[in-house]
């Protein structure tokens, strides 16, 4: 069994029972006004009390305590000195307390930040992405470094995705370009690149819902379900912003689409156009395509489909007289003369003027429908009192067509004032003699 350790400088505060070591408690010569002892030798101490101190004897003590019996006079024992009392037994040690943290190893470079960074700068990114993402998590442990490293790394590999995406279209387009005959059109069935089709060319795989890259190009006479209908150039200028260009585009493209409002085929056509990204614009590409979509397949080209003997309504001239008015069937209208029975009669056509210059990258959106009604309403009710200061006839009411968004985008803002009677048809003309 092990003595526990002393508490901390129990040595230095507790004294020895017989005194400390090395001084003499008994000493040899009497103190002052000590009486010498007749029967003690000199340098002997008897063991004897003083008279009257009532103490016990020294044999009495216990036995324990006991010292051994005086002898005869002079020959007493020894006296106690520093060198003939045993030294105490010294105090146990103190057990060892744990030793002094070694110093921690100093993180080193993560491989995986650093196969992130190479990658990244060459382009492989899925690899980049990949080895980027192991590298941050691994980071957690806090033994690797090379955050900035991963960090670098995937912004290169996000760098070349955002460039090839870019560039992949004009890229494509001087590769994959269909075959031709001496004409210019297309001879044989293939894929190609949407961005290397021409005026006039048919295609199909049209996908609405993302950018077009890849379609297959066929010859018209072949069932196909796109055609471009138009290329062409926006001015030169800074870049617009996504937005604005997408709108020029539309408004641009409407040129050639208003000629195909009387088509039969019209009200399925759905629009598509194409326009230089930002990198593009910087390195100098305009050119806007513009292609129509649709449902059904189809042989021929959609130029071939238009009705020349209909009449759109932008298309009314004034005191023209129109048979019926069906919105289902706009923007086509039958005229018809005068003298028959006819719902209105046009006394007045204008176009809304937007307030800026007619540059397709500043054409405004469509205006509020409410707005633009009020609009259009109060200048045909002018135009009307202008003409006729008087009514012509008792009954009439105000009937007028402005654009709708779809006109509006396509560049139509032509606005149609007419005259109808409600509950029955017209007959005669109302134009002032």
């Amino acid at each position: 069994m092990t003595t526990p350790p002393d508490a901390h400088g129990a040595d230095d505060q507790r004294e020895p029972a017989w005194g400390r070591t090395g001084a003499v408690p008994f000493p040899d010569t009497p103190g002052p006004g000590d009486a010498p002892s007749p029967t003690a030798p000199s340098g002997a101490v008897p063991f004897a009390d003083p008279p009257g101190t009532g103490a016990l004897p020294f044999t009495d003590l216990p036995e324990m305590d006991a010292a051994p019996p005086p002898g005869p006079p002079g020959t007493g024992p020894a006296p106690f000195t520093a060198s003939s009392w045993p030294a105490p037994a010294p105090a146990a040690p103190a057990p060892a307390g744990p030793g002094p943290r070694p110093p921690d190893e100093p993180p080193r470079t993560s491989r995986l930040a650093v196969t992130a960074l190479v990658t990244g700068l060459l382009g492989l990114v899925p690899l980049a992405l990949g080895f980027g993402i192991a590298a941050l998590v691994h980071r957690r442990r806090k033994t690797r470094t090379g955050k900035s490293f991963a960090v670098i790394g995937i912004a290169a590999a996000a760098a070349w995705s955002t460039a090839v995406s870019m560039l992949l279209p004009t890229a494509l387009a001087t590769v994959l370009e269909p075959d031709r005959d001496e004409s210019g059109s297309i001879s044989r069935s293939g894929t190609a690149a949407f961005r290397a089709l021409r005026k006039g060319d048919c295609f199909t795989d049209y996908d609405a819902t993302s950018r077009l890259q890849l379609v297959t190009a066929v010859p018209c006479a072949e069932p196909h379900t796109g055609e471009v209908v138009m290329r062409t150039k926006l001015p030169d200028g800074p870049w617009p912003g996504e937005d604005r260009a997408a709108r020029a585009a539309i408004v641009t493209c409407g040129s050639e689409i208003v000629r195909l409002r009387k088509s039969s085929v019209y009200p399925t056509l759905r629009p598509y156009s194409e326009v230089p990204n930002v990198v593009g614009w910087k390195l100098g590409s305009r050119e806007i395509i513009c292609a129509l979509h649709h449902d059904a397949e189809r042989k021929g080209r959609l130029a071939d489909t238009v009705n020349t003997r209909l009449r759109a309504y932008d298309e009314l001239r004034r005191w023209r007289c129109i048979k019926n008015w069906d919105p289902e069937k706009h923007p086509l209208v039958s005229p018809v003369s005068c003298s028959r029975k006819h719902f209105a009669q046009v006394f007045a056509t204008y176009e809304v003027q937007p307030g800026l210059e007619d540059d397709p990258l500043a054409y405004p959106p469509y205006p509020a429908a409410e707005t633009l009604k009020q609009q259009v309403m109060s200048q045909c009710e002018a135009l009307a009192v202008k003409t006729w200061p008087r009514p012509p006839r008792a009954g009439l009411q105000l009937f007028v067509v402005p654009p709708n968004p779809h006109d509006w985008e396509i560049g139509i803002r032509k606005v149609v004032c007419m005259l109808t009677s409600p509950g029955e048809p017209m007959r005669g003309s109302l134009a002032p003699r």
